[in-house]
Order: C-alpha cells, then sequence, then structure tokens
C-alpha cells in the first residue's frame, strides 16, 4: 500500500517535471519566434533604408545629369554662339584688311557682344547656385536687370517688388521666368520705341504669373513670323506645364503675360 502511494507521488512529480519541461520549452519557442520575428522586422527596415538612401542617392544622381546637361545647353545656346562672334569679328579687325572705320565697328561689336557673354556667364553661375529657395535672389536679380537697362535708354522702369518674397519657387521654375523676363524686357527695348516698362509678379490659381508690358508702339501678332526669342519664352513656360500668351495691339502697346503652375 506504501509503495503504491510512492509510486504514485513519483509519477505526478514525473508529470509535473513533464508540464513544467513543456511549458518551458512553450517559453522558448515563443522567445525564438519574437526574437526571429524582431530581426526579420530589423532585416527589412535595414533594407528599407537602404533601399531609401539608394533611390535618393539615384535622384541626386538623376538631378547632377539633368544640371549638366542644362548647364551644356545653356553654356552652348547663351556662351557659344557670342563666343563665335567674338572670335570671328576680333580676326577681321586684326587682319588688316578693313578701314578704320569698320575696325572701330566690330571692335564696339567685340565689347558688346563681350558684357552680354559676361552677362550670361553670371546667369547660368545663379542658376546653378541659388542663394536661397524663396523669391528673393530672383527678385533682386530681375530688379538689377530691369533698371540698368531701363536707365541706360532713359526709359521708365517699374517693378512690383513685394509679390515674389511670399513666393517659393524651384530652380527650374527661377530660371524660367527669369530668362522669360529678360527676353521680354529685351524685345521691349529694342522694338518698342517705349517710354515705359512695367513688371508684374503675383501669385493667381496656384499659378505664378509674370506681365511685362510697355506702352510703345505694338503689333499685329498675326503679321509678326516669331522668332527664337518669342518660341523660346513660349517653349519655357510649356516645358514646366504653363502658358506665354503675347497680346499686342499696333499702338496701343504690348503684354506678355507667362503663368507657370507651383
Amino acid at each position: 500500500m506504501q509503495t503504491a502511494f510512492k509510486v504514485e507521488e513519483k509519477n505526478n512529480e514525473i508529470a509535473l517535471l513533464n508540464k513544467d519541461r513543456q511549458l518551458q520549452e512553450q517559453r522558448l519557442f515563443r522567445q525564438r519566434i519574437i526574437i526571429i520575428g524582431a530581426l526579420t522586422l530589423m532585416g527589412l527596415a535595414i533594407a528599407g533604408i537602404f533601399l531609401i538612401r539608394s533611390r535618393q542617392r539615384l535622384r541626386q544622381q538623376m538631378k547632377e545629369m539633368e544640371l549638366r546637361n542644362s548647364i551644356a545647353a545653356d553654356l552652348h545656346d547663351e556662351v557659344g554662339s557670342s563666343l563665335s562672334s567674338i572670335y570671328m569679328l576680333s580676326e577681321m579687325a586684326s587682319s588688316g584688311k578693313t578701314s578704320t572705320a569698320s575696325q572701330q565697328e566690330m571692335l564696339h561689336k567685340v565689347t558688346s557682344y563681350s558684357k552680354e557673354t559676361m552677362d550670361r556667364m553670371g546667369d547660368i553661375v545663379w542658376m546653378i547656385k541659388p542663394r536661397s529657395e524663396d523669391g528673393q535672389d530672383l527678385q533682386e536679380r530681375m530688379q538689377r536687370f530691369l533698371f540698368e537697362m531701363c536707365n541706360s535708354r532713359n526709359i521708365n522702369g517699374h517693378f512690383d517688388r513685394d509679390a515674389l518674397q511670399q513666393i517659393k519657387l524651384s530652380m527650374p521654375q527661377k530660371k524660367a521666368l527669369y530668362l522669360i523676363f529678360k527676353e521680354a524686357v529685351n524685345n521691349a527695348l529694342k522694338y518698342a520705341n517705349t517710354e515705359n516698362i512695367s513688371v508684374q509678379i503675383s501669385k493667381k490659381d496656384h499659378s505664378v504669373e509674370l506681365v511685362v508690358s510697355d506702352d510703345g508702339i505694338g503689333f499685329d501678332p498675326e503679321k509678326i513670323k516669331k522668332g527664337s526669342g518669342l518660341n523660346n519664352m513660349m517653349n519655357r513656360s510649356k516645358e514646366l506645364g504653363g502658358e506665354t500668351i503675347i497680346s499686342s495691339v499696333a499702338g496701343s502697346g504690348t503684354r506678355v503675360i507667362s503663368r507657370i503652375p507651383l
């Protein structure tokens, strides 16, 4: 009787030990699952971070490539032609086969082309390395160009100087606005026979709007063949999803309106 009780007690102890072992094994199994899950999540997180950084590097490389292509195109279009003209005029002036008056005219053109080339190089450097993301640096550059050009010809220049400070623009948007502005102002100075040039920039319907207007002789848009300057203005805004409209009536001045989505 006592022996049977001891055997039963022993069996109960063995059963308890087995149950404890099973519970411990279950706890260890759960811990392994948690550890494996944590390591898996950690691996996925590291892989995700690596993928995000790789994409960021790829985007940065694409931006750098686009910037290099843009610089190359600007150097070719804006500077290359002027340098070629300077070289040819210098060769002709130094050949000794032209009259003194012709030489003076050629040297005057060389001076003019050199100034234009310096200005264009300054524009390219500014486009590569702007001072800020807001419109402050663009405003200052546009104002300086407008007043320098107008003062040299005794023309009144007006610039709306407040709107740009509240508008944040990307570098492509700044570049397009500035080059459209320069082309419109240069056209007014060359062809409009104007006494006043007004530049206004505002934010309208999620777009930035540039208006360059003059009170010159105007022209009939239907009778004027669009040259590279007018086409460039339209193409620059179109590339950014915007538009450039040229409104003019003979004898009533000209308005160039360019809108670029923000």
